[in-house]
């Protein structure tokens, strides 16, 4: 438990150029995923809104 608190007693506790890469590739899988499924639901939204919008002025010219 204390043991935990003590600096890096030797090499084996440095981490390498090979887990910094490992590591920068799972953040850049993890943030291009989390993008993609903003954008997935930004433009579902964006669709039903302007589909919606169109259908009402269709209405309103049809009606007025």
């Amino acid at each position: 438990m204390l043991m935990e608190y003590l600096p890096p007693a030797g090499w084996a506790d440095v981490a390498t150029k090979r887990d910094l890469d490992h590591l920068e590739d799972r953040l850049r899988d993890h943030v291009s995923a989390a993008v993609h499924a903003a954008e997935s639901s930004l433009l579902r939204w964006m669709v039903g809104t302007v589909l919606a919008g169109i259908g009402i002025a269709f209405a309103a010219a049809r009606f007025a």
